[in-house]
């Protein structure tokens, strides 16, 4: 089933009038599977052996909404773009530079960041690691979101929305969807088109505080 399709299937659970009774509210729930480990990224080293860090990205809660709230909803997103600048300095800054070289180098890094404070920066290594085409995608400025829904402490689906610049706004992969976030405020704003047209606002925040 495609994606759009479990989405407004998910909606319409959520937001027809009449709903299930609330069991617990949407922080509850995420603060549930926070706990069981449901937000830790892992990798295999080259020992072969597995190694957790806590995930990054951010959560984000509706706010005045009652259908949101009784479906336990919440929503979780992770973005990332390339930046050249930025991609050079943090190699120096990982390099057996000076300490004069490196402080250069974070302080370009920061800057950057501030601009865009919640897309994480792909380093040269996995972007030279990338499919031809994707790698091409982000060396011409081309930015990635990846948008999840939870529904009771369970996700029900992830879309990947794009950008170009960090003053245009994400659109869905399929175009029904819109999803906006306020760098300085983090407020959000998602909104889905079509025959049932559905918007939610809100806040975000990050899952790991030491996270981008």
């Amino acid at each position: 089933m495609k994606i759009f399709q479990v989405l407004v299937i998910a909606l319409l659970l959520v937001f027809v009038p009449g709903g299930r009774a609330q069991d617990k509210s949407p922080r509850a729930y995420y603060d549930e599977l926070k706990k069981a480990g449901g937000f830790v990224d892992s990798v295999t080293d080259d020992k072969g052996e597995k190694l957790s860090f806590p995930a990054g990205g951010y959560v984000c809660f509706a706010e005045d909404n009652s259908a949101a709230d009784a479906g336990g909803l919440f929503l979780t997103f992770e973005a990332m773009a390339y930046d050249k600048y930025y991609a050079e300095a943090e190699a120096i800054f990982v390099s057996n530079a000076s300490t004069e070289d490196k402080a250069k180098a974070l302080l370009k890094m920061e800057n950057i960041q501030w601009r865009q404070p919640y897309i994480r920066f792909i380093p040269n290594e996995l972007l030279t690691a990338m499919s031809p085409e994707a790698a091409d995608f982000f060396r011409k400025g081309g930015e990635e979101l990846d948008l999840s829904l939870y529904m009771r402490g369970v996700k029900s689906w992830t879309a990947t929305f794009h950008r170009f610049g960090e003053n245009d706004g994400w659109k869905s992969e399929n175009g029904k969807m819109d999803f906006a976030a306020e760098p300085a405020t983090m407020r959000f704003l998602w909104s889905v088109h079509g025959d049932k047209p559905q918007v939610l606002n809100g806040h975000c925040e990050k899952i790991n505080k030491d996270k981008p």
